[in-house]
């Protein structure tokens, strides 16, 4: 089931988010075309376009301006708790316990002219661009011929799924870092984790919509749910081995050895490329202190 609700006009990024948890948006790409298009409008232009004062025409040139990627928590904040208004007022989300927080993560969109279709805890910049607004762009004269069917498409899963294939049953887990789309896939005692978990590494983050955050949550997730006998068999093989089992991974893989995750993200988007070389063999936490970088 998934209940789809409208974004509002007004904004709250001076309030401080009551989570840490974010996602990145979908559809990224797409929002930044029509940033590029919307840069080419004058703040008067925005004003009759959008039937605003010049006041706000003004205030939504400078945002689209500004609008820059990556999305961080500096620059962005998640869309459930920057949008105001009726509904998100009776929504209450800044009282959502983390379970309450998950199951909206996977049964709430909220459609969003710049952005398409938003998850919750996505991260957005601030805006303003309503789906009904008559701005002629490169696919279309309005917003409705820019998304057309996108937004319909089924959009990324959030894992739990089965696939069946004769009498074998593939479990599916979401595991978003590497991309917001990303997944593994568990069959009996053996793991597909892709661009997820390599033997003694991890998948990349600084791609179009990755995020080291959500890697980190990612493998502190699979490191509370996987047994130590899981068998993974990566997507890439940049090791000196191309199987392992988890057990081994917990033990060698310095991806694992970080608890904090200011110090994973340093590792991860920094130090991990200036201080290592493939093949990758097994580093443990020893080792990790030895080299100051634990």
């Amino acid at each position: 089931m998934l209940i789809l609700i409208s974004p509002a006009k007004t904004l709250d990024y001076d309030t401080p988010a009551t989570t840490k948890k974010s996602t990145q948006p979908a559809m990224l790409a797409a929002a930044q075309t029509l940033i590029d298009e919307l840069r080419g409008l004058a703040p008067q232009d925005i004003s009759k376009l959008m039937h605003i004062s010049d006041k706000l025409g003004t205030l939504n040139y400078d945002r689209y301006q500004h609008w820059s990627q990556p999305f961080t928590s500096d620059n962005a904040k998640q869309a459930v708790l920057a949008f105001k208004g009726d509904v998100y007022t009776g929504l209450d989300a800044e009282s959502f316990n983390a379970d309450e927080l998950s199951f909206a993560q996977k049964h709430l969109r909220i459609l969003s002219g710049l952005y398409g279709l938003l998850r919750p805890l996505d991260l957005m910049q601030p805006y303003r661009l309503e789906m009904g607004t008559k701005f002629a762009n490169s696919r279309g004269k309005n917003l409705y011929e820019f998304w057309g069917s996108d937004i319909t498409k089924p959009s990324l899963h959030y894992g739990g799924d089965e696939i069946v294939l004769g009498e074998s049953q593939i479990k599916v887990l979401h595991t978003p870092g590497h991309t917001p789309g990303s997944a593994c896939y568990q069959l009996g005692n053996e793991i597909i984790t892709g661009d997820t978990l390599f033997v003694f590494g991890c998948g990349r983050c600084d791609l179009n919509g990755g995020s080291p955050l959500e890697m980190f949550e990612t493998l502190k997730k699979m490191k509370q749910e996987l047994p130590d006998d899981m068998l993974i068999h990566p997507g890439h093989n940049y090791s000196v081995k191309k199987t392992s089992t988890f057990a081994e991974q917990i033990e060698g893989n310095p991806f694992l050895h970080y608890d904090d995750e200011a110090e994973f993200i340093n590792y991860r988007m920094d130090v991990h490329v200036k201080t290592r070389d493939e093949p990758y063999a097994m580093m443990n936490k020893q080792a990790l202190k030895i080299a100051n970088l634990l």
